[in-house]
């Protein structure tokens, strides 16, 4: 698969994991919620913004039949107390598609606890 395919596949996964790790958790203070009230459709609505996020953040070994994919991003503070989640993920793709094999989020250690 080529980049626009990578892009795309990479939006919607990314979107999944903020609107998990940020929407659903409870982790936007009220004032947040109050001024974006519905933060899962905003975040689907970047999904393009997303995937090319992750490209500029993508390592990609061609093996010719296949590509293996190793991203990773995140850990930008976004406001006071709330931070983006570090996002791992390695995706193959082959005759066209992608597939998530592995992905992890966690609070980066080095900037945890800090403003």
């Amino acid at each position: 698969p080529g980049r626009s395919r990578f892009e795309e596949f990479a939006g919607e996964q990314l979107s999944e994991v903020i609107i998990r790790e940020i929407c659903l958790q409870g982790n936007l203070s009220a004032l947040v919620r109050l001024v974006l009230p519905n933060c899962s459709v905003l975040v689907r609505q970047q999904q393009p913004v997303l995937g090319q996020l992750a490209w500029a953040q993508t390592r990609r070994l061609n093996f010719g039949l296949f590509s293996l994919f190793f991203t990773e991003l995140g850990g930008q503070q976004l406001m006071p107390n709330l931070r983006l989640p570090v996002y791992r993920a390695i995706s193959l793709g082959a005759a066209g598609q992608m597939v998530l094999l592995s992905s992890s989020t966690s609070i980066s250690p080095a900037s945890a606890g800090q403003p």
